[in-house]
């Protein structure tokens, strides 16, 4: 994983700890360990992908992020075959679809849970011209696209540092 990208989870965790330890909340966040190159190529054939760099050296330094966002995991690549969350993801699918965003229905899911329409995914149907995907945040429609995981994680962060900034005000 480049130098980049680990800062940028380093400094994610690092905020969503002191956000859960602002608010009285544990910390159940967990980094995964290292997925193999089989595990990866595993998922890729099966969905038929191909994962972008950045989120591909994600998943060899981590394979997957359990509580990365409150009850969302970016997904391990055993949750990627995990029958009740894929079924999840259906189900999300299909609303989308209800709604007319068809984008949706050729995204591959890689942040979500088994119990929320809040999704996070890598969307294959745009036309991409560099070695990275749009992630696209998406919760009953679309409401944020990032030309890149690395982008998304930089959203992040910003986002987390206004939370923990928010929550300190909140306790003074």
């Amino acid at each position: 994983m480049n130098d980049r990208l680990s800062q940028l989870v380093r400094r994610i965790f690092e905020l969503n700890r002191e956000y859960r330890d602002l608010q009285g909340a544990p910390d159940r966040q967990v980094l995964g360990q290292p997925a193999t190159e089989q595990q990866i190529a595993d998922v890729e054939r099966r969905f038929s992908v191909r994962f972008p760099s950045d989120y591909r050296a994600f998943l060899e330094a981590h394979n997957g992020w359990r509580g990365f966002e409150g009850e969302l995991d970016l997904l391990s690549t055993e949750q990627m075959n995990d029958k009740r969350l894929t079924e999840n993801f259906d189900y999300v699918k299909q609303l989308a679809r209800e709604a007319g965003d068809e984008n949706v229905t050729t995204g591959f899911v890689i942040q979500g849970s088994a119990t929320s329409a809040d999704i996070v995914y890598l969307d294959f149907g745009a036309t991409a011209t560099r070695d990275s995907l749009d992630v696209v945040r998406w919760e009953h429609e679309e409401i944020e696209r990032y030309d890149s995981f690395s982008a998304y994680l930089e959203d992040v962060v910003r986002t987390s540092e206004l939370l923990v900034a928010r929550e300190r005000q909140r306790i003074r």
